[in-house]
């Protein structure tokens, strides 16, 4: 109250208290916000015991839930979600991308909180990618059975076609591709460039995809079946990818190894510039050394053009390879090593008798 002409003036007590009740709601709602964002749980669950609500959003439009989410605060979220978030507060599109954080943690209680949030199990982000595709590609085999329990599409695809299996497949997850089939995943699929799921895991890397590539077979994949950019068997991509564990599985199981791509490669052609490993691998199952591309080249005319390539050279040269062959351009492998300036390779191919 204040003084004048000796009269007393009284405030409306309402103003102020409007005043001091909302800078004390603001406040409160600074101190919970801050609390969720360095993860301080005493304070979060001081706060909610307060009757603060567990959905009210900050400045910026955002709940504490996504403000966890954001900050990285993975066990704060399950705290918020324990508490109700996201019941009412948040959409079902606004959750699907704290699943999406959820799977790339991995966290299965997480996931399983923003199920039961009604998170949509099927939103895409901006590759198209689903939650099961990416935890598929992660290896979350949980997350993966929790998402398709809730009934996340197993046939959803990405912008690129491809399918959870096949991202399972590419990863060398075989738990996660078996329980994928199990529940009704199309092993005969293909993505936009043709590829199926066993070229996927063909040319995924380390031993791990030898045991996913038997799998997919078992389970029916065309082991033949052609298909991706420049055409190609599992074989041929298994190649291109420089994976002998996948191709080791392929030939053992009667893969074509003389089967061609578009441009009339052979996976030996293929393999004949990198590792001599895989070139071995190929010529011990039958490769025939002298089949010709498009192009007129051999293996052999594509090893003598690389560098440091001496090892592959004496692998092809031991299954006695027609050294008089010569490409469309009329030139032999000597007159392509000599004029690629690898005199190394040249010697070697004399030695053979190149003439």
């Amino acid at each position: 109250m204040t003084k004048r002409n000796g009269r007393i003036r009284r405030r409306p007590v309402s103003v102020t208290i409007i005043v001091l009740l909302i800078l004390s709601c603001s406040s409160k709602e600074q101190r919970f916000f801050e609390a969720v964002k360095v993860g301080q749980a005493d304070k979060i669950q001081a706060l909610l015991d307060g009757d603060l609500d567990v959905n009210v959003r900050n400045g910026e439009g955002h709940t504490a839930l996504q403000w966890a989410i954001q900050h990285g605060k993975a066990d704060t979220a399950k705290l918020l979600l324990a508490r109700g978030a996201g019941r009412d507060g948040l959409s079902g599109a606004e959750l699907a991308p704290m699943m999406l954080y959820a799977i790339t943690v991995p966290d299965l209680e997480l996931a399983e909180h923003l199920i039961r949030a009604g998170a949509d199990v099927n939103a895409e982000n901006e590759k198209g990618q689903t939650a099961l595709g990416l935890a598929a590609y992660e290896a979350s085999t949980q997350i993966v059975e929790a998402l398709l329990s809730a009934g996340a599409d197993v046939e959803a695809r990405d912008r690129r076609g491809a399918t959870a299996l096949m991202r399972a497949a590419i990863g060398g997850h075989l738990e996660t591709v078996r329980l994928l089939l199990e529940r009704g995943a199309d092993i005969a699929a293909a993505d936009s460039l043709g590829q199926t799921v066993l070229m996927y895991a063909a040319r995924g890397s380390g031993q791990k995809q030898g045991p996913v590539v038997r799998v997919l077979l078992k389970s029916g994949s065309d082991i033949n079946a052609g298909g991706g950019s420049g055409g190609g068997t599992a074989l041929i991509h298994a190649t291109r990818a420089g994976n002998p564990h996948s191709a080791a599985v392929l030939l053992s199981e009667g893969a074509d190894v003389n089967h061609v791509d578009e441009y009339g490669r052979t996976a030996l052609m293929i393999a004949a510039p990198g590792d001599s490993s895989m070139v071995e691998l190929l010529l011990k199952a039958g490769a025939r050394v002298d089949m010709k591309d498009e192009d007129g080249r051999t293996a052999l005319m594509y090893a003598v053009t690389e560098p440091e390539n001496s090892s592959t050279v004496e692998a092809l040269l031991k299954a006695h390879p027609d050294l008089t062959l010569k490409d469309k351009e009329g030139k032999t492998a000597l007159e392509l090593a000599r004029e690629e300036g690898f005199p190394s390779a040249a010697s070697r191919l004399e030695k053979a008798g190149a003439r």
